[in-house]
């Protein structure tokens, strides 16, 4: 998860790139309250986020 500051969008917004049912996916979401997201954009992911996400992986163990 990253911080995204592609722009000012007025409020906080994050990347995730993870693996659902054994498909990529990256989602850009805000949080709104402790305990309350707002997803902004769900897709798949590119390669270059795939091949990100698997190098993070591998580096924790």
């Amino acid at each position: 998860m990253k911080a995204d500051d592609r722009q000012d969008y007025g409020e906080d917004r994050f990347i995730a790139t993870g693996c659902i049912e054994g498909r990529f996916v990256t989602l850009v979401f805000t949080i709104r309250e402790p305990n309350v997201c707002r997803i902004i954009s769900a897709r798949g992911a590119s390669r270059d986020e795939r091949e990100t996400y698997q190098q993070a992986r591998l580096e924790k163990g």
